[in-house]
């Protein structure tokens, strides 16, 4: 007799494009989950444009969320306890934030109860969000108790939760980003041929204060400087809340012309596939699908040693790190690579085998497949 398939309804915020790192990986995890195996489920708090518009092999419910502090959160919670009693789901597991407090709210009133997890995917959890959210990580350590387990993308987001969320090591699970290498070579965009330089220089990010695009800004402005005759121009791909702000600041750093903001893009490969050297600025991260995107395209990488990054770059060997909010030392790793064609060739072969070895997701999605079967398993015994 076969064993029925286990049931997993994936928790989530809203998905509006499998643009942003959280949104690409869970778009990828329930796109290729083994059918034979699991029953898929998408509970989105909120509808979207992409949720209409995808063709899925899942089946898609929306709870009509207004917002956490909101009087119609007694209705969310009803119609996830609906969907429960109905589809008898053996494993809920939320992403991003609104989620893991609208099935704390619920867990109560799901039944039969479901195995209950939550996920990390970096260190921001609160930050640069409405109000309320930077209260959550102070709430955190009760809500957890709720929860089986909890997981994160790296190493040091294992300790991060350990240590601030108060959460014991055992509910902890360590399941990297997973990427696909690209098949084959993207047409060069449009602005990459217009516009001639010797070194490109490219970041993936939103634009948003955690992420420092200012401090790339500062360092971009100090390597201009140090490379002449060389031309280096940069390219920044994502939107977000400080675009006017940055693009401001790229004026009075006399750099706005040889940076340019090209907005969030559908397919970032086109560009990463035509870049020199990869950045990361950011305060914080947990593991960065920028970076991972960075490898998979041969790029070497210049980041921020902070949270995951340095399990992704390896000092001096595929990339170099430097610390947060340090623009001159950033300036001063990327100006050892401008200079450099074979360093920076041989630094991106390192950062391509590495991905091979560790990221892809024919070797990421068996880690996702044993952690949900045993799970359910054990809720069976």
């Amino acid at each position: 007799m076969n064993k029925p398939r286990i049931k997993i309804a994936f928790l989530a915020d809203k998905i509006e494009a499998e643009k942003a790192g959280t949104e690409k990986q869970l778009a990828q995890v329930v796109k290729r989950l083994n059918r034979d195996l699991f029953d898929v489920y998408l509970i989105s708090l909120v509808n979207t444009k992409w949720l209409q518009g995808k063709s899925k092999n899942y089946k898609c419910y929306v709870l009509n969320y207004k917002g956490l502090l909101k009087p119609e959160i007694p209705l969310t919670i009803s119609l996830l306890a609906r969907h429960q009693k109905e589809e008898e789901f053996d494993i809920i597991h939320t992403f991003f934030n609104d989620s893991i407090f609208v099935a704390f709210l619920s867990r109560m009133f799901l039944d039969p109860q479901p195995i209950l997890l939550s996920s990390r995917r970096d260190m921001g959890l609160g930050q640069d969000e409405l109000w309320y959210h930077k209260l959550f990580r102070l709430s955190l350590p009760v809500v957890n108790l709720a929860y089986d387990g909890i997981v994160v993308n790296s190493r040091a987001l294992a300790k991060w939760v350990h240590r601030r969320e108060l959460v014991k090591n055992d509910k902890i699970k360590i399941i990297p980003n997973g990427i696909d290498i690209p098949k084959k070579r993207e047409p060069i965009p449009d602005l990459l041929k217009q516009q001639k330089a010797d070194v490109w220089v490219g970041v993936v990010a939103n634009l948003k204060p955690i992420k420092r695009i200012d401090v790339f800004l500062r360092a971009f402005q100090l390597v201009q400087k140090k490379s002449l005759p060389l031309k280096i121009k940069a390219i920044i791909l994502g939107d977000g809340i400080l675009r006017e702000d940055l693009t401001s600041l790229a004026r009075n750093l006399d750099i706005q012309s040889d940076v340019y903001f090209v907005g969030s893009v559908d397919n970032v490969i086109t560009y990463l596939q035509n870049i020199d050297i990869g950045v990361l600025s950011s305060d914080k991260e947990g593991l960065s699908n920028a970076i991972i995107e960075y490898m998979a395209c041969g790029v070497p990488v210049v980041a921020t040693n902070v949270g995951g990054n340095s399990e992704l770059v390896d000092n001096g060997i595929n990339g170099f790190l430097v610390g947060p909010d340090d623009f001159t030392a950033l300036a001063d790793a990327l100006f050892k690579m401008v200079r450099s064609n074979e360093l920076r060739k041989k630094m991106g072969e390192v950062s391509n085998q590495k991905i091979r070895e560790k990221y892809l997701w024919d070797k990421i999605m068996p880690l996702w497949e044993k952690y949900y079967t045993e799970l359910a398993r054990v809720s069976y015994l």
